[in-house]
């Protein structure tokens, strides 16, 4: 089983400040939609936010919501937050505007990781490193720690920093679409179309 990590922070400038993981796809907020999908395979989800009390009632009360140690600098902040609080090995890292998380997709980066000596298994598409989605060693926090404490807020950086492992399209062909469960969400054009691909699931 592994820890999965929502990382709920930021403040959505591009879609009018509204917080992106409380938008509805299929009429359900996509913080719930995340949970949902990510439970089978996730002893625990940790949902990382910059203000916990916007999601009071809304996340359920066996999930843990994290309020995030350095506001709005970033997604490193919110995984070092998360990875530094996950009770398993391996932690499920994605960004709550990712309507279409996979959990095949999660399964095949963990097993990945677990064969290696690796920090982190992430998607390579078209040799672009996808950190979000991506599986991590729990471990990685101290590293994640040490980085912010440089001044350095870059999540590339951070995987250039550790042992990853990059897995291409290839490595999905028979389970999941890497550009689906990589989607996320960034543009009210980019909610529209998230919502007409969930309306024909």
């Amino acid at each position: 089983m592994l820890s999965g990590i929502i990382l709920a922070g930021g403040r959505g400038r591009r879609m009018g400040n509204k917080r992106k993981a409380l938008l509805k796809i299929a009429g359900e907020p996509l913080i719930s939609r995340q949970i949902r999908l990510m439970a089978p395979v996730c002893a625990e989800i940790l949902v990382v936010v910059d203000e916990p009390a916007a999601f009071s009632g809304i996340v359920p009360a066996d999930i843990r919501v994290l309020g995030d140690d350095d506001k709005y600098r970033g997604p490193l902040s919110g995984m070092e937050r998360g990875l530094r609080e996950a009770k398993e090995r391996i932690a499920w890292v994605v960004a709550c505007d990712q309507p279409f998380v996979s959990v095949a997709a999660a399964e095949t980066l963990a097993q990945a990781l677990q064969l290696s000596s690796a920090d982190a298994a992430v998607v390579a598409l078209d040799g672009t490193l996808e950190p979000l989605h991506g599986c991590y060693d729990a471990g990685c926090a101290k590293l994640a720690a040490e980085q912010l404490a440089q001044g350095n807020t870059r999540v590339v950086d951070f995987l250039r920093n550790i042992r990853t492992v990059r897995l291409d399209e290839t490595a999905f062909a028979k389970i999941a679409d890497p550009r689906l469960f990589c989607f996320d969400i960034d543009t009210p054009k980019q909610l529209a179309q998230a919502r007409k691909w969930a309306s024909r699931s």
